[in-house]
């Protein structure tokens, strides 16, 4: 369903009974809902009332204006409003990549409709901000998103070649390049990047997020060529509640996508005993 939220339209898609235990799902770039379309189900399995939605420019909902209106303040309003909308008092949160970046903040500023929450790949915005050098290697190419139409162009060039050689994954030909090959998307996906890393765009809103008081998951592969271990270990300095740091042997970055057997079981575990 398409709900307008802060004066944009929202593809929405909620699954499973209405009760008191539901759980808000976050995809990143370069995905959509369908990011969910296996861990969804065994969660509704489970009793959970499951919500996803696809984030401003991505998938099925409207592409913003503007650049700012991807910022992590302005995406927290939109779940806020998303939330009053179902009439959902408090949640689970799962994100993943940009998602759990929007999870911390969101979790940071609006802990009152939060349960848990599970940060898939990426930690704690100050914990990967401090990482290090070896974290700045392996996001070599965020500098390259950040130069606005030149990312355009090199990522489309010689058929999505740069982009199939770093989203290396079957998704890039069945979702990912078809969505992202629409008017105006490619841009819109880039955007989440810009608003939130670009200081034109932006006020250090990335380091504004501090202490999480609400029960933290992190789950992260150690394979992940996009994001170091490290940064996701060291997120339990900022979590002042139960912290639970889970490593996934030879796993990379999709973790939704790609190891739905593993990660599944503890996100189980940890619903139910903050439930």
């Amino acid at each position: 369903m398409i709900v307008n939220l802060e004066g944009l339209d929202i593809n929405v898609e909620v699954s499973g009974e209405d009760n008191e235990e539901s759980v808000l799902l976050i995809h990143g770039f370069p995905d959509s809902t369908k990011l969910w379309r296996e861990v969804a189900p065994k969660l509704v399995s489970e009793g959970y009332q499951v919500i996803a939605f696809d984030l401003p420019g991505f998938g099925e909902s409207a592409i913003p204006n503007d650049v700012k209106t991807s910022r992590l303040d302005n995406i927290s309003n939109i779940i806020v409003g998303l939330l009053k909308h179902l009439e959902v008092e408090e949640t689970h949160v799962i994100g993943h990549d940009w998602g759990s970046v929007v999870s911390w903040y969101f979790t940071y500023n609006h802990p009152e409709y939060v349960k848990s929450f599970t940060a898939l790949s990426v930690g704690h915005p100050k914990a990967f901000l401090n990482s290090g050098f070896s974290q700045l290697l392996s996001s070599w190419y965020v500098i390259l998103i950040l130069n606005e139409e030149l990312a355009e162009n090199l990522f489309t060039a010689d058929g999505w070649s740069l982009f199939r050689n770093f989203f290396v994954a079957d998704e890039c030909e069945t979702n990912w390049i078809p969505d992202l090959s629409r008017d105006g998307r490619l841009t819109a996906g880039f955007n989440i990047y810009r608003a939130n890393l670009n200081p034109d765009y932006n006020d250090d809103i990335m380091k504004s997020v501090d202490e999480i008081t609400r029960p933290v998951l992190a789950i992260a592969g150690d394979s992940d060529p996009s994001l170091t271990t490290e940064q996701v270990d060291t997120s339990k300095e900022y979590v002042k509640n139960d912290f639970d740091d889970i490593t996934i042997e030879d796993a990379e970055h999709w973790l939704p996508l790609y190891q739905v057997d593993e990660i599944v079981p503890p996100i189980l575990d940890f619903l139910k005993k903050h439930s």
